[in-house]
């Protein structure tokens, strides 16, 4: 064998032991650090499992203290008079266990004019028994003849909070009322009430 590869083999002999031992605190870093790495992954992934449990939990614990619910109806030819008179609603029972109610109902009442003369129509909404806010049209122009049969309609809309419910059932109503003359009953006469309940313990 040539006397240059002896010798350069003999060198290399010399060197690795020294490249090895000057290598081997690095070597032993990046141990430590992917092993860290990992521990870290691990301890990651059960955090998550951990969070990814505790929103369930939190959404359960929600869900058992909320029940929200909603219904709607309509009703039509009905007549209208000088005093206040529901002409439709829906009836809501309270879920065993919830005392409290938060609860939004709007409504739409459409009538026609049938008195000959010109009118007003008020209308609102009354959630167990408790009015809202009463809007007001005039059904026929108070400067144009004839009125009978003109036809409007309005809408009005509540909110309310009830406390201390104890089972039982409350309705939500789209009243109506004329300022006077009476509009009789007519297919065109119709209403609708819609509304959305959040249940509360």
């Amino acid at each position: 064998m040539p006397r240059k590869v002896l010798d350069l083999e003999r060198d290399l002999r010399e060197v690795i032991p020294s490249v090895l031992q000057t290598l081997a605190p690095v070597i032993k870093v990046l141990q430590d650090t992917q092993a860290t790495q990992a521990a870290q992954q691990v301890t990651l992934a059960d955090q998550q499992t951990q969070l990814t449990a505790q929103v369930a939990t939190l959404a359960a614990q929600v869900a058992l203290q909320v029940s929200p619910s909603g219904a709607s109806t309509s009703a039509s030819g009905f007549g209208i008079s000088s005093g206040t008179g529901a002409v439709a609603g829906v009836t809501f029972t309270v879920p065993s266990g919830y005392t409290r109610a938060l609860i939004l109902g709007s409504g739409t009442v459409t009538a026609a004019n049938t008195s000959g003369t010109s009118g007003y129509l008020y209308v609102k909404v009354v959630i167990n028994g408790g009015s809202g806010p009463e809007a007001a049209t005039i059904v026929g122009d108070f400067n144009t003849a004839p009125y009978a049969n003109t036809v409007m309609n309005i809408s009005a809309s509540h909110s309310a909070t009830l406390t201390g419910l104890s089972g039982g059932t409350f309705t939500v109503q789209i009243a109506a009322r004329t300022g006077g003359n009476n509009f009789g009953s007519s297919g065109t006469n119709s209403a609708m009430i819609a509304a959305q309940v959040i249940f509360l313990r």
